[in-house]
């Protein structure tokens, strides 16, 4: 994918707070505090799925499963990316830059789009249950749903 991919739907969240729809200042590929999400809003929804995706994908390949979510469930999805995967600046997602584009993506939530934190489930597939688990565990969100999650820390 690329950023001009799914208009209206890509946005770019700002750890500072902002957020942009048309990637403006990314075109060089420097701009590491930008961080690529899907932002894709149902007609009507009273929920909003923060998503996180599995090591073996990016946006590109999560579109469509976050696209049936929306349309079979009427939930608005937000999913964002790693660094260092698909369009998203950064060598490699380490346990630390997920993290934090995690933090970015729920805050983007709460703050910025002011939505309640009890109206939101958070999901995670395969490795995206660590980021999940990471805000399930520090916020009082409606429910969390992992998909082929770790049998164990100790063994990683």
């Amino acid at each position: 994918y690329h950023p001009g991919c799914w208009p209206g739907e890509m946005i770019w969240l700002n750890p500072r707070g902002e957020s942009s729809s048309e990637g403006s200042g990314y075109d060089d590929g420097v701009d590491v505090d930008r961080i690529p999400a899907l932002l894709l809003l149902a007609p009507v929804s009273s929920y909003f799925v923060l998503c996180f995706h599995s090591n073996g994908d990016d946006l590109g390949r999560f579109y469509s499963f976050c696209h049936r979510l929306r349309v079979c469930c009427s939930v608005h999805v937000l999913a964002i990316e790693y660094p260092g995967y698909g369009i998203c600046p950064g060598t490699q997602a380490t346990e630390q830059t997920v993290n934090r584009h995690a933090h970015v993506a729920f805050r983007f939530l709460t703050e910025t789009l002011k939505w309640p934190v009890e109206d939101i489930l958070v999901f995670g597939r395969s490795v995206g249950c660590g980021p999940a688990l990471q805000i399930a565990s520090r916020h009082n969100v409606r429910g969390v749903a992992l998909v082929s999650p770790f049998l164990s820390l100790r063994d990683l």
